[in-house]
């Protein structure tokens, strides 16, 4: 089971016991319904990819620049990321890949105190949650 299924599950069934849990992790519908981002796009979303698939690989060789806009070498280090995590890798961030990426962010969120920093042009790590497209 997904691992925000599981705490979804788990909280829905405090909630019937009346016991309230309050977490950190992204509702469902926080990233639902953001289109797929790609070559050209450009804003938080691509930012958000590129600090962690830098993070993924920490690897100074490969790591790119975080600067929001999807060109060749997020194209690359995108596709990857995705070979490396098993998905089709064809260097577009869908909901598969925007998922796998969200999860990545999640654990340092949730292992690493303070991880919660603004990394990009002002937003914060956990603005990612909204800004990529997943399945979740």
């Amino acid at each position: 089971m997904h691992p925000i299924r599981k705490i979804t599950t788990i909280s829905a069934s405090l909630a019937a016991a009346g016991i309230l849990l309050v977490t950190a992790v992204p509702s469902a519908q926080a990233a639902t319904g953001q289109p797929s981002l790609r070559q050209g796009s450009s804003g938080l979303g691509v930012a958000c990819i590129q600090w962690e698939e830098n993070k993924f690989f920490d690897d100074p060789r490969t790591a790119i620049a975080v600067d929001g806009d999807f060109g060749p070498a997020t194209y690359n280090l995108t596709h990857s990321y995705q070979s490396a995590m098993q998905l089709q890798a064809d260097g577009i961030v869908g909901p598969r890949t925007g998922g796998a990426i969200a999860s990545g962010i999640q654990v340092t969120l949730n292992t690493y105190p303070g991880a919660n920093y603004q990394f990009w042009q002002g937003y914060w790590l956990s603005d990612c949650y909204g800004a990529l497209p997943t399945n979740w």
